[in-house]
């Protein structure tokens, strides 16, 4: 069965080094990471997701409709005039021609136009071109590396599964890392001691010496995660 994209809920970088986004799927619970690459039949999916990340809004699929009806205002729009279906037993009729007579000044406006058009639409284009280089700029620099320290676990029910978030500490010039997103498997298996720190300090209460990690779990979720991992 073919599974449509619905939205991106968040990225990181892969052992790989791959640029790689968190997708939810019309119709299924279940979020996938996917490369960037394998999105490439989506790429307004990936630039409505940094759009959100950089302005730091909520997505709002109303507002997106509304960013796409504005540049589509400004995509050039061709008239076409159609001759109304006849009849097989009707003759044609030859239309009319109406000869206009058009001076050089109008020429000139029309041409005029155009070109403001044009220039108007590049100018557009170039505005979007060094939008997204700006946002691929900062997603770089604000990628976890090794040196990072991570400040926060936390773990988030999504529907029929648990998603941890890694929150990092501010760098020295400032910056801040943006948040990595772990299923429940794949954070058992690349960090086990955080994961095993993270079960004694929530559901065993007990305070880890030395650590300068603080680990959240909504305690309402506690039955539900138990019996989440028992299965």
């Amino acid at each position: 069965m073919y599974k449509i994209p619905e939205r991106i809920e968040g990225n990181r970088v892969n052992s790989q080094l791959q640029n790689v986004y968190q997708v939810k799927w019309q119709g299924f619970p279940e979020m996938t990471w996917e490369t960037e690459e394998s999105l490439s039949k989506h790429k307004e999916l990936i630039e409505d997701y940094h759009y959100f990340q950089l302005t730091s809004l909520r997505y709002d699929e109303k507002q997106l409709e509304e960013i796409r009806r504005k540049l589509q205002e400004h995509q050039p729009k061709l008239a076409v005039k159609r001759v109304p279906p006849v009849g097989d037993n009707v003759p044609r009729k030859r239309p009319q021609q109406t000869v206009i007579d058009i001076t050089q000044d109008q020429k000139q406006g029309t041409k005029e136009n155009v070109l403001n058009l044009v220039n108007h639409q590049n100018k557009i284009s170039q505005s979007l071109l060094n939008k997204q280089s700006e946002i691929q700029k900062n997603l770089v620099q604000n990628y976890p590396n090794q040196q990072d320290q991570i400040q926060l676990i936390k773990l988030i029910p999504q529907q029929e599964n648990f998603i941890f978030e890694a929150h990092y500490k501010v760098r020295q010039n400032g910056s801040q890392p943006s948040i990595d997103f772990y299923n429940f498997e794949s954070f058992k298996a690349l960090v086990p001691m955080l994961y095993i720190e993270f079960l004694e300090t929530c559901f065993l209460g007990l305070k880890i010496k030395n650590s300068q990690i603080t680990y959240e779990f909504d305690q309402a979720n506690k039955q539900t995660f138990i019996e989440f991992v028992r299965k």
